[in-house]
């Protein structure tokens, strides 16, 4: 994916704003297949540049399912040398405890360094 360029995903959506960044708009409840279609484009930036930003733009979000909590998890998991950082914008409380509750607690279980997360009201 080049700068730019736009990817749909389902309901969700992915752009790539930047050369080592890339954008998540996550648009009504998420499964654990959403979860691996939106990760396969910080995946890519990530084996290229050897670490990514990812800004997720939340406003739209529901639910996300405990499978797919779960999923996302194994996910972090499996690479606990991932480098990277994530923002967050207009998630509601309770997705931005959750998605907070979700990386620590992975940090913790796989004993990587938690990574950097901010969760903003609205876009920075």
């Amino acid at each position: 994916m080049q700068v730019g360029e736009r990817s749909s995903e389902g309901r969700h959506e992915a752009q790539r704003i930047e050369e080592d960044a890339v954008e998540l708009v996550v648009r009504g409840d998420v499964v654990p297949d959403d979860v691996d279609r939106l990760l396969k484009h910080e995946r890519l930036i990530r084996a290229e540049h050897g670490y990514s930003l990812v800004l997720v733009d939340a406003s739209a979000m529901g639910a996300m399912s405990p499978q797919a909590r779960k999923q996302a998890a194994d996910v972090m998991k499996s690479d606990p040398g991932y480098v990277g950082a994530l923002a967050i914008y207009g998630a509601p409380f309770l997705i931005r405890t959750l998605i907070n509750l979700i990386l620590r607690a992975t940090a913790l279980i796989s004993k990587a360094t938690a990574q950097p997360m901010s969760c903003r009201s609205s876009r920075p």
